[in-house]
């Protein structure tokens, strides 16, 4: 079957050259949405960072009245402990990744639709398989107008070590 060029098929010539260009700027555009460079935190700025977070750890901390005795020391270590603070704050993460994880684990519905529409129909003229000749009458083979819609659903269940 061969399609002669006329009005009607133009713009598909058009099309077919202007498609690896069109790819081409494509793939340079996300290859370079790829390429971040991270800035590094100067000096002034990580010790900013530091004082906001010392503050925000010690500032549930009743103040010093005075002298303090071994017995209140030792008291004062047990209860404002960073190392038992840091401790407890990893075992909260790790159970809500732990939860978080879960969720992963149920299952994904995914649903995307769209429409292709033109202003007139798609045609062609087409030649005859057993003369050879050129059938004299356009056709067209598609919708003016075309929907389309997608429905998928993922379950990823993974066992783990038992």
């Amino acid at each position: 079957m061969a399609i002669k060029g006329n009005a009607s098929t133009g713009g598909i010539c058009r099309v077919s050259r202007i498609f690896p260009l069109v790819l081409m700027v494509m793939a340079v555009v996300s290859g370079n949405g790829c390429a971040i460079k991270p800035i590094p935190l100067t000096e002034g700025e990580v010790q900013v960072r530091v004082n906001e977070d010392r503050a925000v750890l010690t500032k549930e901390q009743e103040p010093l009245n005075g002298p303090v005795d071994l017995y209140e020391a030792m008291a004062r270590a047990l209860k404002y402990n960073l190392d038992a603070r840091v401790e407890l704050m990893h075992k909260m993460l790790a159970q809500t990744q732990l939860d978080l994880s879960h969720y992963a684990m149920l299952p994904r519905l995914a649903a995307n639709a769209g429409f292709d529409g033109r202003n007139n129909f798609p045609g062609g003229v087409a030649q005859s398989l057993l003369t050879g000749r050129q059938v004299l009458e356009p056709f067209t083979s598609a919708e003016r107008n075309i929907f389309s819609a997608d429905l998928s659903l993922s379950w990823n269940v993974v066992r783990g070590p038992q």
